[in-house]
């Protein structure tokens, strides 16, 4: 049977993930491996959604000098005059 919010991205592949809206709206996917453990990991993100939890995102974020450092090493590179005006050099 259909469950909602449980997918599976390669059919037959036996790795199930989720989908589920998060406190702020978003849409949101992870992968929860097998499809049991996958349905214990949707409720629990819908339990923290209806409670108003947060889930922590395991993505740091950036800071803006890291940000400015990328931006002028790829803009190195960059033949046109507006990549080099965007660095502030």
């Amino acid at each position: 049977m259909k469950q909602r919010g449980i997918f599976e991205k390669v059919p037959g592949s036996g790795v199930s993930g989720v989908r589920y809206v998060d406190t702020q709206g978003r849409y949101r996917r992870e992968k929860g491996g097998t499809k049991s453990a996958a349905i214990m990991l949707y409720r629990k993100r819908k339990t923290e959604a209806l409670q108003g939890r947060q889930v922590a995102r395991e993505a740091p974020a950036r800071r803006q000098a890291d940000l400015e450092a990328i931006l002028r090493e790829v803009s190195r590179g960059c033949p046109y005059s507006f990549c080099r005006e965007a660095t502030h050099d």
